[in-house]
């Protein structure tokens, strides 16, 4: 699997931005009644776009990116407070949520998706300097975890609450992964849990969500309220079971035609269902099992620690909003705004996804070339200890 573990992960992100270009152009036929052919072509627009920069990124040493890690995290949080329209002139806010910026001649972009991978860069170098003091408190994890909190709390402030804790306990693994006490972390992770809890609490928007998923099962008789929450989910149920197993065929959905609002964004999947049935939503969902599984082997296999922690990072920065977007789409757990990795619109989220698999498989073909070559393996102190 040594070798082949880059063609079978490439192979498996192919089909996936494949089949996203494809429920993206069916879904858009009726989302975009004005130009029909506006999703789909924006969305191959930003195929390309990553197709170029992942080339790149793929022989983009990573000696190279430590290097460049602290000016890569700066850069991403600068970008991070661009996005506050009360000091930048370039922020973009749509629904009261400040996540994209628009450049003079560039597209609008949602900047905490450059910000994830920036940070778990910072993260990954952060180790890798300091391999000998994991253990410690402040080297370890009080200056780190203190650097991780900029990014967070600015994506938090952003009311992109998803997205932050979902960077957040990938931070949390990777320190975990390269050994930090976990008398350090789990009383932060407590604390953490406990905040988020009481800040979900005290948002009136998200205790609907909450309150309407209590009765989802009861939409037709529910408040009006609860109905309008619970429309998009209630659908998405409907539409995998209109799909079944072989589904009623690519662009002979029903759900898509109004009844599932912005369907080809965080429910793209149960489009899929009702179209093309469950034997397809079941191999995407292997698609993503098997990135999972070549990520952490290639971070097995690194030779340093800094290509070691990067690489089960990114592999766990792309999995978890995935897990994320099923169990929303099947109503597993209330609507949360993550989109379903290379597969739903969205130019930011799809790019810096392809980079993110370049830079994996970039690090395995570090890794192929060293051990073809006669140096020794490195010392088990520079690799994580628990990975």
């Amino acid at each position: 699997m040594n070798r082949s573990v880059i063609p079978l992960l490439f192979l498996f992100t192919a089909a996936l931005v494949s089949m996203g270009c494809i429920m993206i152009t069916s879904t858009g036929i009726w989302s975009a009644a004005q130009n029909r052919d506006e999703f789909q072509q924006t969305q191959l627009q930003c195929v390309n776009i990553g197709i170029v920069l992942s080339f790149i990124a793929f022989f983009f040493k990573s000696d190279w990116t430590k290097k460049l890690a602290p000016i890569l995290f700066v850069i991403g949080c600068i970008l991070l407070i661009l996005c506050y329209d009360i000091v930048s002139p370039f922020a973009v806010t749509v629904n009261k949520s400040s996540r994209w910026v628009k450049f003079p001649g560039l597209p609008q972009f949602q900047a905490s998706e450059i910000a994830k991978i920036t940070t778990l860069i910072g993260v990954a170098a952060w180790y890798a300097r300091y391999s000998t003091e994991e253990k410690s408190f402040l080297k370890g994890f009080f200056y780190p975890g203190a650097l991780l909190c900029i990014p967070i709390f600015l994506i938090f402030f952003e009311q992109d609450m998803d997205t932050a804790a979902a960077l957040a306990l990938v931070c949390g693994v990777a320190m975990f992964l390269n050994g930090v006490r976990l008398r350090f972390i789990l009383p932060v992770a407590a604390v953490a849990i406990a905040c988020g809890i009481f800040l979900v609490q005290q948002s009136e928007n998200r205790m609907k969500r909450i309150r309407a998923f209590e009765q989802l099962e009861n939409f037709p008789n529910s408040a009006r309220e609860f109905q309008d929450i619970n429309r998009q989910q209630w659908h998405s149920l409907l539409a995998f079971g209109n799909g079944g197993y072989d589904g009623v065929g690519l662009g002979e959905g029903q759900e898509k035609h109004g009844y599932m609002p912005e369907a080809h964004t965080d429910f793209v999947l149960a489009v899929m269902g009702e179209e093309l049935g469950l034997k397809m939503t079941l191999c995407v969902i292997v698609c993503y099992i098997m990135i999972g599984v070549c990520g952490y082997y290639i971070a097995s296999q690194a030779r340093q620690k800094f290509s070691c922690l990067l690489a089960a990072s990114l592999t766990l920065m792309i999995l978890l909003p995935a897990m994320i977007n099923i169990a929303v789409v099947t109503a597993k757990i209330p609507v949360a705004g993550l989109p379903l990795p290379f597969v739903s619109y969205g130019g930011t989220n799809l790019i810096f996804s392809m980079i993110s698999i370049a830079i994996i498989m970039s690090i395995h073909r570090e890794s192929l070339q060293l051990a073809s070559e006669t140096f020794p393996e490195a010392h088990p102190q520079f690799r994580p200890s628990r990975l």
